[in-house]
């Protein structure tokens, strides 16, 4: 996993079957927290909500709009810019800024103090959640009349509705900062280095992860890795041909340097004897090697 991270901070990208699969691959990333982001992301399976498309594009869902207010005044505390506070406000359907004042301002940035203090973006030991809670219960503070006299006395941020499932609740309020922030800046994002296969169709990087299992649990593809890799079949339209095109389709995405990462356990011999049946039918040299971890 450490070569795959630097991988990716060199400009490379991994390439997954699923988003749940990708989660796998952020760096610092527990694996309780693995597993909170995958069962998120499976709550909106058979929903007609794309929640990438939410986190990238869209701000309807409730506990998604909250996060991007949070995450944006936040960036503003550190950077010190009241664009990203503006921009978090609109979340919330301020677009008039002519109602902002000077006193407004000054309580915006001693807020932000209050409930930012000692927050990076490596915390681990507070949830996104909670720091909003604690943005909701400082603004009801006199001190802070100035901001709920331009937002609206009754001001909050809404975290979720009424629609939302106690276990989405659950699930949710259990991401921690450094997750949630990685999840919205660094893989649901618009230059995002992990994504799926689909995602990548079209685009090309010198540096390519590919890591792409076969769904063992319903055998719904109907071949192995060990299978595709000693007798590849494409043209057929077979589970197994469809999944072999998606492998390819993954790995040509690769300019310079192809990484597959194979599934621990797996006996590299038989992706060996593959490459040097090609070899020695087309004639064509393939520089490898193989890196254990």
């Amino acid at each position: 996993m450490n070569l795959i991270a630097q991988i990716v901070t060199a400009g490379g990208v991994v390439l997954t079957r699923t988003w749940a699969a990708a989660f796998e691959y952020i760096k610092g990333i527990t694996n309780e927290q693995v597993k909170t982001l995958c069962d998120i992301y499976n709550s909106y399976y058979s929903s007609p909500i794309d929640i990438r498309q939410e986190i990238t594009e869209h701000n309807s869902v409730s506990w998604v709009r909250a996060f991007k207010f949070i995450f944006d005044l936040w960036r503003g505390f550190c950077t010190g810019s009241f664009s990203h506070v503006l921009r978090a406000l609109y979340y919330f359907g301020l677009t008039d800024y002519k109602k902002i004042t000077i006193k407004m301002i000054m309580q915006v940035k001693h807020l932000s103090e209050c409930i930012f203090q000692g927050l990076s973006d490596l915390t681990t030991n507070r949830t996104t959640v909670d720091v909003i809670q604690d943005f909701n219960n400082k603004l009801s503070e006199l001190q802070f009349s100035e901001i709920r006299k331009v937002l609206g006395l009754d001001f909050f941020v809404p975290i979720f509705d009424e629609y939302d499932k106690d276990e989405l609740k659950y699930n949710v309020s259990n991401l921690n900062w450094e997750t949630s922030y990685k999840l919205f800046t660094e893989v649901f994002s618009v230059n995002s280095r992990y994504m799926t296969v689909h995602q990548s169709k079209g685009l090309e990087w010198d540096k390519v992860v590919v890591s792409l299992k076969p769904n063992h649990h319903s055998n719904r593809d109907n071949i192995t890795l060990r299978a595709m890799f000693q007798n590849p079949r494409l043209l057929n339209e077979e589970p197994a041909d469809e999944f072999t095109r998606m492998y390819y389709v993954a790995c040509s995405r690769a300019r310079e340097d192809l990484y597959i990462h194979l599934p621990s356990g797996f006996d590299y011999n038989i992706l060996e004897n593959a490459i040097r049946n090609f070899t020695s039918t087309s004639g064509q040299f393939i520089n490898y090697e193989f890196i254990q971890s």
